[in-house]
């Protein structure tokens, strides 16, 4: 298990995540936006997982963002939507956990020696 392989599962699940908010478009307004975010986290999830594949350490601060925004979109959906979509953002929120946890810590710079 690989923090690759986390990554690209919360990609998966933000694409179904956006699929669904698009199988909501006639009952939504055109102007949405929250459909190009969930298309654009998906995007970005998807690339840090090519990324983490050679540097994972270094990307914990990146992967740090997308929880935050995924636990506050899981607290936004339980308070204003409904369960679908929260339970989306947690599931995505917990493959990113695991993907901080299996990066591990970021390498410390070598000092030559003297």
């Amino acid at each position: 298990m690989s923090a690759t392989l986390f990554l690209r599962i919360a990609a998966v699940i933000a694409l179904l995540n956006g699929a669904g908010h698009t199988a909501g478009a006639p009952w939504t307004p055109a102007t949405d936006t929250a459909q190009l975010a969930t298309i654009a986290a998906m995007k970005g999830l998807w690339q840090l997982g090519a990324l983490a594949k050679t540097a994972a350490a270094r990307l914990r601060g990146v992967m740090a963002a997308f929880l935050a925004a995924s636990l506050a979109n899981a607290y936004l959906g339980w308070k204003y939507f409904f369960a679908i979509p929260t339970a989306m953002s947690i599931a995505i929120a917990l493959c990113l956990v695991i993907a901080l946890l299996l990066a591990g810590k970021a390498p410390q710079p070598s000092v030559p020696d003297r």
